[in-house]
């Protein structure tokens, strides 16, 4: 504050005077920079006055001259000033006005009110989520703060580009086309609008576009390659952004017929693998030749990519006394002379085989010379040398190069030795069936035992179905779940039943039917494969408390119990270890199967109906939500809904991921459960190991 209006001031509080008046009209609350504010000051004196009036603009501590004027004022007659101005600069402002003659006679404040640059923005979007392609359309109303509607400028910029148009009287349309290649996802738009007179606001916008598969292509490590080494094959759907999209692809690789026509002769490898991971094929040592295709399939796009396995002409050469071991190593034909040359002081000859060998094929030469020590050096095609001891024998001819003559002792003695470990081996057995027959009673004690807890503990709720003719794997599950089943349970609509509380994990077999073959071809083994399978699935959820509803490749669980989504995330991390295992085991067996699998969790409520045969229950989100997250999941994924990580989210190891949309107007968002890596179970002690994965 300047020095002048501090005298004012102190002229103001500590002189008074009753010769006049000053009295403000009320000024609007606020007023955006540009707006006219205007001002009546009405002055009156009882006795007249004659003298200066002046009338000052404070904000914020700046002050400002808005009037300085000789006035006069007749006795009893009142005086209208009117103020009419434009002013530029922000604050919470005041009005201070006096009546000077030689001395302030008389001063007055008005009510404040405030100056400002803001602008309020309304948006609408057409809608909340969008395919690339299709038209985006803003609604916007736009307002100053003192309440007038606005006109100016608007400047949008979203998917890396700058848009612009005009607000008139208060409302603005834009339409624009979402680019064909925007990023899926969450995007977002920035609005701001302007004026001249240095009013400005701002608002984002967020909206979410669709992931639309647009193409799927084939990385490899090398187009070329030699027997032996590995190829690295990652397939990639990718979206219109060139994002790669979490789905399943079908994987395959032939090898090539006809070149000219790329026909598919074998199929080497066939499997379902993630979009964007890494798969591995290794071709062997004598993998044939030529040409492979690479064929991907994902979402309605097929593609290829052709590699080629050179051909490789090695061969192995081992000497062991007199005899002469060449085997083929390469993964073709080996049709190409050996030179083998004999040194012995002044004596030297040379002779040269040639040698037709197959793949993997192996002959047998039997080298014969004069008594004496003798230095081999191998001489292939290739110019490489092999040196190496020969001790002759005493015959009268050299006889290099002849194929060895069949001998049939080494048989004799071949028989020899298997009539001795037939023996050695009969014996062992013999201790074995003995020791297995001891542990078979002891394991029949602890059955007869854990039945007999089993029949006393309290009964739990099969969630199934009546089993069909044409359904194996459902009449496996009943036989072994009918130990502690009550009433079927049926999907069913309901009217007025009661809903619970209930956490729901939906694990999906992908390919579980697959199996199916093992059974044309060895039923047994196929029924206590899968009789093991189910009897190991319903220990880990009855440990748990839960109760199971499987129906084909699906298998629904239900906990309604205390610390229910906590023990349904443990079910589920369970679970994914368990059918690691389960195929394990299988490739033990000699079968080529893999099992794919994803798991869902999701908490909500649930209706029920119980009668004495059948348990209904009444589809619902609840349900439906779980069993889309376990078809969305990769394999071996274990996905949350976000009820079950507002509940237990401070337990659990888990990572967020992008939403997940269930059609075109839901997304669920969702949590991937996460594995402790090997280096941190490896760090941990035994006990405290123990503790982290229970903790999942």
């Amino acid at each position: 504050m300047n020095p002048k209006t501090a005298l004012l001031l102190f002229l103001v509080l500590f002189v008074s005077s009753a010769e006049a008046k000053i009295v403000f009209t009320k000024p609007f609350n606020t007023y955006n920079l540009g707006d006219r504010i205007e001002q009546q000051i009405s002055l009156t004196s009882n006795t007249g006055f004659e003298g200066f009036f002046r009338v000052m603009l404070l904000c914020d501590g700046k002050e400002f001259l808005i009037f300085y004027s000789p006035v006069i004022i007749q006795p009893e007659k009142e005086k209208m000033i009117d103020l009419s101005f434009v002013h530029n600069v922000t604050g919470s402002c005041k009005f201070f006005a006096t009546l000077e003659k030689e001395k302030v006679i008389e001063n007055a404040f008005s009510e404040s009110f405030l100056i400002t640059d803001e602008i309020v923005l309304d948006l609408k979007l057409s809608k909340q989520y969008f395919f690339p392609g299709k038209n985006l359309e803003i609604e916007g109303k736009v307002h100053k703060r003192s309440g007038e509607p606005f006109t100016g400028k608007v400047d949008l910029f979203f998917f890396g580009k700058n848009f612009s148009t005009s607000v008139v009287k208060g409302e603005f349309f834009f339409r624009t086309e979402i680019p064909k290649n925007a990023k899926a996802g969450r995007n977002f738009c920035i609005v701001n609008v302007s004026d001249d007179f240095g009013n400005k606001g701002s608002a984002i916008l967020e909206f979410d576009v669709a992931s639309v598969p647009s193409s799927l292509v084939i990385e490899l490590n090398n187009e070329t390659l030699i027997p032996g080494t590995l190829l690295v094959v990652v397939p990639k759907l990718l979206d219109q952004s060139d994002t790669t999209i979490r789905e399943n692809v079908s994987l395959r690789i032939f090898k090539v017929e006809d070149f000219l026509f790329f026909q598919k002769k074998e199929l080497l490898i066939e499997k379902l693998v993630q979009s964007g991971a890494s798969s591995f094929y290794r071709f062997g040592n004598f993998s044939e030749p030529g040409y492979y295709i690479i064929e991907a399939y994902s979402q309605g796009f097929r593609t290829t990519k052709i590699v080629y396995v050179l051909p490789v002409e090695k061969i192995d050469i081992n000497l062991s006394g007199n005899i002469l071991e060449v085997k083929n190593l390469g993964n073709v034909p080996y049709k190409k002379p050996l030179e083998i040359k004999l040194e012995m002081g002044n004596f030297s000859r040379t002779l040269v085989i040639d040698l037709d060998l197959d793949v993997n094929e192996t002959k047998i030469f039997k080298l014969e010379a004069p008594k004496g020590t003798y230095e081999l050096t191998f001489l292939l095609p290739e110019q490489k040398k092999l040196r190496t001891n020969l001790i002759g024998k005493v015959v009268a001819a050299v006889e290099l190069g002849k194929e060895r003559k069949k001998d049939y002792s080494w048989v004799v003695l071949v028989i020899a030795l298997g009539l001795a470990s037939f023996f050695v081996a009969r014996k062992l057995l013999k201790k074995k069936v003995k020791k297995n027959l001891k542990k078979q009673s002891v394991k029949i004690l602890k059955e007869k035992k854990s039945k007999e807890v089993r029949e006393k503990m309290p009964v739990q709720l099969f969630f199934g179905e009546t089993p069909t003719e044409d359904d194996p794997f459902k009449k496996i599950f009943l036989k072994n779940s009918s130990q502690f089943a009550a009433p079927y349970l049926e999907r069913a609509k309901l009217v007025g039943a009661a809903k619970k509380q209930v956490s729901v994990v939906a694990c999906n077999l992908r390919n579980f039917f697959e199996l199916e073959n093992l059974r044309k071809k060895n039923t047994i083994q196929f029924e206590r494969i899968i009789n093991n399978f189910f009897q190991s699935l319903i220990k880990i959820v009855r440990s748990y408390g839960g109760v199971l509803d499987y129906n084909k490749n699906e298998i629904l669980i239900f906990f309604l119990k205390e610390d229910q989504e906590l023990n349904a995330v443990k079910v589920a991390n369970e679970l994914r270890v368990f059918v690691t295992k389960f195929n394990e085991e299988l490739k033990k067996e000699g079968i080529e199967f893999e099992l794919s699998s994803g798991f869902g969790v999701n908490s909500g409520l649930l209706a029920f109906s119980e009668s004495e045969k059948v348990i209904r229950y009444e589809e619902s989100e609840t349900t439906k939500i779980s069993r889309a997250l376990s078809k969305k999941a990769f394999d071996g994924e274990v996905l949350l809904a976000s009820s079950i990580y507002i509940k237990i989210g401070s337990l659990i190891n888990v990572k967020r991921i992008t939403p997940l949309y269930l059609d075109e107007r839901r997304a669920v968002e969702c949590f991937l459960l996460q594995q402790p890596s090997p280096s941190e179970i490896k760090s941990l002690q035994q006990g405290r190991v123990r503790k982290f994965l229970e903790s999942l």
